[in-house]
């Protein structure tokens, strides 16, 4: 701190005398400024920003407790060391209200110097600390505002490779994606690929989320995109099983420097359906994620693999997908989501929001057109949270079969 600036305010100059004396003998220089009353207090404190200020208690126009409590109300001076001088108001009622009104100390008249000393150097102590967390704060807030800078350009980058809804809507242009990240970026991912009268629909929940998350969705993406230019289309399960291999070497997972070296657990839960819009024939094979449909207005689904894409799939000796085809016919709905919405949590009941339930409303709305299930999945999304933070990232995709 360079030389300390200090606020004498009193009406009275033999005390305003008292006090330049006393602090003339100190080491340590000041710059000494005064005021005779709480309002001209206040004005100096809020233009020069003093490191203390030596306020007396019964003053005119503003007393020092009024002008302390003034003082607190304003960014610039609430953390000011205030100490109340009085000659009268000395009880310890008294003492307990100017603490109240946030003077950080309390000293009686006459003034006795030493004492003045001590509780100035205390003063001085606090209000380089006070200095010193306010330029911490500062700096953890720069760099708070330059890393959620850094996020949401990232956020930009993930939008750009996600595929676009309009284009998900020229295929099936009754349809929503139902997409919430939970840290700015998200861990869930989509992704298509239509030619002809077939389109390959992917969706993924990566581990971790936030900027974790993403980097995994970009891998998951890059890895179908490599896929789908190498192959072009496969079969569900041979396309899963593929999947699975690109990344656990992106990941250099299964390649250990040494048998006893815990491979890395990321990996991601993977539905993957292969959909025939002419004949209406649905391929899907999954890792750790299912398939819901309707068929004939009723909701059903179908299960993939236990084990994910990658991850802990690692810890089993024989990764195999089963592929599933699924019949269905004009009209009638798919369901894609990550586990964002079913592990919602409540904090008034003190549970999940559950698949049970997701399914009830899947159920209740699938007649309706996409837009209205959407905008109904994020109503009880929303009364269901109220003011408890999104736990995961969510991820709901529905598409009606031309």
């Amino acid at each position: 701190m360079s030389q300390p600036k200090l606020l004498i305010v009193d009406d009275e100059q033999a005390n305003l005398k008292t006090i330049f004396t006393i602090l003339k003998s100190l080491e340590e220089p000041f710059r000494i400024l005064t005021a005779t009353n709480g309002v001209d207090a206040c004005r100096i404190a809020e233009i020069e920003q003093p490191d203390l200020i030596i306020m007396d208690w019964e003053m005119p126009e503003m007393n020092g407790i009024e002008a302390t409590q003034e003082l607190r109300r304003h960014d610039k001076t609430r953390d000011i060391p205030v100490i109340i001088a009085t000659g009268k108001m000395t009880d310890p009622a008294h003492l307990k209200a100017a603490l109240a009104a946030g003077a950080h100390d309390y000293v009686r008249k006459p003034i006795e110097p030493m004492e003045l000393l001590a509780r100035i150097e205390s003063s001085l102590r606090l209000a380089r600390a006070y200095a010193r967390t306010r330029e911490l704060l500062q700096q953890l807030a720069d760099e708070h505002r330059n890393i959620i800078d850094s996020i949401n350009y990232a956020k930009r980058i993930q939008q750009f490779v996600l595929p676009e809804e309009q284009r998900l809507r020229q295929r099936f242009p009754d349809s929503f994606i139902l997409y919430l990240p939970r840290d700015i970026v998200s861990g869930d991912f989509y992704w298509f690929h239509s030619k002809r009268n077939q389109t390959i629909f992917v969706a993924g929940d990566c581990t971790g989320h936030g900027v974790p998350g993403a980097f995994m969705s970009l891998l998951g993406i890059n890895a179908l995109n490599q896929i789908l230019r190498d192959f072009g289309s496969l079969d569900a399960d041979l396309f899963l099983a593929e999947f699975n291999e690109r990344i656990g070497a992106l990941l250099k997972q299964g390649y250990a420097a040494s048998k006893e070296a815990v491979p890395p657990m990321d990996g991601m839960d993977v539905a993957l359906a292969n959909i025939d819009t002419k004949n209406y024939i649905v391929q899907y094979a999954g890792a750790g994620r299912p398939l819901y449909f309707t068929r004939n207005g009723q909701l059903e689904f179908v299960k993939g693999a236990h084990y994910p894409i990658g991850g802990t799939g690692l810890l089993y000796q024989k990764v195999t997908y089963e592929r599933h085809e699924v019949q269905l016919a004009p009209g009638d709905c798919l369901y894609f989501f990550s586990d964002g919405y079913t592990d919602q949590f409540n904090s008034e009941n003190k549970r999940k929001f559950g698949v049970k339930r997701f399914r009830e409303i899947l159920q209740e709305v699938q007649a309706q057109p996409m837009e209205n299930q959407r905008d109904h999945l994020i109503d009880v999304l929303t009364t269901w949270k109220g003011d408890q933070a999104q736990t995961d990232d969510i991820m709901v995709i529905g598409l009606r079969l031309p």
